[in-house]
């Protein structure tokens, strides 16, 4: 699994005007405080995940999952099934 950037016990971060393309996760952060994205855009399948992060502020943050479209996770089907009912033929 490819990630863009990861963070772990970061305290006051900042990015601005970030992107990314064709990783599994834009952002991990873990056990960090003071996070701030502005100016972002992900086409990734996740754009932000992690634990145990204060204060984590995002402004004007994109996110693509479309290049993923063929390929959803397990979650992403059963939400759909939930959302849209389940056919089958």
């Amino acid at each position: 699994m490819a990630t863009g950037i990861l963070l772990r016990n970061c305290k006051d971060v900042t990015f601005t005007n970030v992107a990314m393309k064709g990783l599994d996760t834009g952002f991990e952060i873990y056990d960090s405080e003071d996070v701030r994205m502005t100016g972002v855009h992900c086409e990734t399948r996740t754009a932000v995940s992690g634990e145990r992060v204060k204060r984590l502020i995002a402004s004007k943050m994109t996110h693509d999952d479309s290049l993923w479209m063929s390929q959803p996770t397990l979650l992403a089907i059963l939400v759909r099934r939930a959302a849209h009912g389940h056919v089958q033929s």
